[in-house]
């Protein structure tokens, strides 16, 4: 045994970091919050009602500015949260095809992921007219549109309904892999 594992004593394994192998059955996917041992897990409610959405007011720009520097400062460090900072508050591409202030942030939160191309996408403008909410069926988050009057390109409308979610939770819906290129839109 090396000399430095004696100083603090034997290494204990804690009884949580045992290894127990998971069995899952049709109850583990029907009821997501019992555990396989079949017991409750904390914080979960007995009986939850049917999700609904958030309700409002909308957070201000400011308040907006704050969580998308704290999300981006814990994700990709204090440089490139302040360059999403920016591109929120003052890109004049990225302000003109998202104005809506949670979709903005929500199109800035894909910085330093893989969504990170949606975001140049929209500031060009030559992917995109829009992003913006729309009333679109209940099942459905987001969905590339058809051009609106006077426009050439598609839109990205996102389901009214969750117009007050947290923008943290809308960002993925903005980059989709079947949204179209300038590439596919020849064809």
């Amino acid at each position: 045994m090396p000399e430095h594992a004696l100083v603090n004593g034997p290494v204990r394994a804690h009884p949580c970091h045992q290894v127990r192998a998971y069995q899952p059955d049709v109850q583990d996917i029907a009821a997501p919050h019992v555990d396989v041992n079949r017991t409750r897990l904390k914080g979960v409610p007995a009986a939850s009602g049917p999700l609904t959405p958030a309700a409002g007011p909308s957070p201000s720009e400011r308040r907006l500015a704050q969580q998308l520097a704290s999300t981006l400062s814990r994700r990709c460090g204090a440089f490139r949260a302040a360059q999403g900072v920016r591109l929120f508050l003052i890109d004049p591409g990225l302000r003109r095809t998202v104005p809506d202030p949670a979709l903005r942030a929500a199109s800035a939160s894909l910085q330093c992921t893989f969504g990170e191309p949606a975001i140049a996408a929209l500031r060009s403008g030559t992917v995109f007219a829009r992003a913006r909410f729309a009333n679109l069926p209940p099942a459905s988050i987001a969905q590339v549109g058809p051009p609106g009057p006077g426009e050439t390109l598609p839109n990205i409308l996102f389901n009214q309904r969750y117009r007050f979610e947290d923008f943290r939770q809308l960002g993925p819906s903005v980059f989709h892999p079947r949204t179209p290129t300038p590439a596919t839109r020849r064809s």
